[in-house]
């Protein structure tokens, strides 16, 4: 009889091992996602929020995923309710964030739009730090101008454009474009895997919930047992 038990406690560390492989992969697409749009770049961090959102998430997880191993290794109904209403909680953090990293892949177009119009700021900024984002950012995402090199109208080009102090042969591929593209690989891998985890959830939801029902209705005839007794 007690194999059971037993056999539930270890499943549930299990679980909790796996999300907390699953968090801390979410937790670093999160910190990629956010070095690139914050790179060289600190205002965009008030327009794209996916990145921070997507740490703080995964550090829940991690967080509710020790409280779900000490609750497993000192069963209690009370803490497994508790447990129960975190991992609702995760579940629907997870869920909102897959949908809201899929709405920023649909709307592919404003969110290319809220690139270019940041980078014009940077791009037409007479201010010495803001050149510097500029060409930085250039240089990472080996790319010329906002829309392409015919921003500069003529050659040479800024050695960030290609590489080279004397820049006649830029990278054809605007910023805008290039930030946009590198910032939506990671809204893609961020939101199915936050989706993928979230049916992972949904099922250690259902786990949880049928062991703490399981331990309320154990509590509940041990107590009538006592009383009949009595």
């Amino acid at each position: 009889m007690k194999l059971i038990p037993e056999f539930e406690k270890y499943l549930l560390l299990v679980f909790n091992f796996t999300i907390s492989a699953c968090a801390i992969t979410l937790i670093a697409f999160g910190v990629h996602y956010y070095t690139d749009e914050n790179y060289a770049v600190s205002d965009m961090s008030s327009v794209f929020s996916l990145g921070i959102f997507t740490i703080c998430v995964g550090v829940i997880i991690v967080f509710s995923a020790i409280f779900g191993c000490y609750s497993a290794l000192e069963p209690n109904m009370y803490l497994l309710a508790i447990y129960s209403v975190i991992l609702i909680i995760i579940f629907v953090l997870q869920l909102t964030l897959g949908v809201v990293g899929l709405v920023k892949i649909i709307n592919e177009n404003d969110f290319l739009v809220s690139v270019r119009n940041i980078l014009i700021d940077l791009f037409e900024s007479y201010n010495v730090e803001d050149v510097k984002s500029f060409r930085t950012i250039q240089s990472k995402f080996e790319c010329c101008g906002v829309n392409n090199y015919t921003d500069y109208h003529a050659p040479p080009y800024p050695s960030s454009c290609c590489g080279r102090t004397n820049c006649y042969l830029p990278y054809k591929i605007g910023c805008a474009e290039a930030l946009k593209d590198a910032l939506s690989k990671y809204i893609q891998i961020i939101a199915y895997v936050a989706i993928s985890f979230a049916i992972v959830e949904g099922i250690g939801v259902f786990f949880v919930c049928l062991k703490t029902l399981k331990m309320w209705r154990n509590q509940k005839d041990n107590s009538v047992a006592k009383n009949l007794q009595s």
